[in-house]
Parts: structure tokens; C-alpha cells; sequence
């Protein structure tokens, strides 16, 4: 999938599978932090997600965020950047 200049709304991961090899600039994201359900916090209280739960056993969280960025890796061009 060569999306150009688009922005993506869906499931990061399933996304992110579905690009090529080094053909992302610039990557940004903004996770789910696993912690707005346990810990409102006064930022946190107001996120609110609607493809991801922000209350997860921590060993599949951090499974899942390891997976997302190795494909961000993945997808992101030599000298390109990426913001977490």
C-alpha cells in the first residue's frame, strides 16, 4: 500500500502491515499511555479513545507497542524521522 499524503484512521498496526518498506518521511504518533482507566490523571481524563482500550494487562501492552514499532521502523526510510 502506497498511501501519499493521507492521513489513516484504523487500527495502527493492521495499518502499518499493510505499507512498504521505507516509504515514510516522517511518522507520528500518540499510543494509548495504558493508564487513563486506572489513573485519571487531569490530562488523561480527557482522552478518550475509540479503537483501543487504555486498560490492558502491562505485558500485552508493552507486546503490542513493541510490535508497532518495529513496523514503524520498518516503514520508515533511512534519515526519516518518527515522533513517539
Amino acid at each position: 500500500m502506497k498511501p501519499k499524503n493521507r492521513i489513516i484512521l484504523g487500527d495502527a498496526l493492521e495499518i502499518l502491515k499493510k505499507i512498504d518498506n521505507d516509504f515514510v518521511d516522517l511518522g507520528i504518533t500518540s499510543p494509548p499511555y495504558n493508564k487513563g482507566e486506572r489513573h485519571k490523571g487531569w490530562l488523561v481524563k480527557n482522552v478518550k479513545y475509540s479503537l483501543a482500550s487504555d486498560n490492558i494487562p502491562e505485558k500485552i501492552y508493552q507486546e503490542q507497542q513493541i510490535q508497532v514499532l518495529n513496523e514503524i521502523y520498518r516503514v520508515t526510510k533511512s534519515g526519516g524521522s518518527f515522533f513517539l
